[in-house]
């Protein structure tokens, strides 16, 4: 990892609001530290897995639809709404409501999603 890299890395981690990143079949790439906090769920337990194991089961298939009507777009960030909700962890049983935004990037020819 390079200079530049290892900086962004640094600032990911350690920014104060949670992040994660997903590749189009919506399986989590990056978890930061606040995400781990929030979710109360390690790094290592999310990374690869779905990122709907973190919404309730019933906005599993609106999610879908609008990630991907949002990639189609051609825009590259917007807010997810004026409140979400975001389930727990599979040892945490409590919804919250977040306030969240999405971006996207193509990278190596694969579009990647950030929230």
């Amino acid at each position: 990892m390079g200079e530049s890299e290892g900086r962004l890395a640094g600032v990911i981690q350690s920014a104060m609001d949670a992040i994660l990143t997903v590749d189009e079949q919506q399986n989590i790439m990056m978890f930061n530290g606040a995400a781990e906090k929030m979710f109360r769920c390690p790094a290592a337990e999310a990374l690869g897995q779905p990122v709907a194991r973190f919404i309730p089961q019933r906005f599993h298939a609106a999610h879908v639809g609008h990630i991907h009507k949002f990639a189609d777009t051609g825009v590259t960030n917007r807010t997810m709404g004026p409140k979400n909700v975001c389930g727990p962890c599979a040892r945490w049983f409590r919804e919250f409501q977040i306030e969240a935004s999405i971006s996207q990037v193509v990278t190596g020819g694969k579009k990647l999603f950030t929230r």
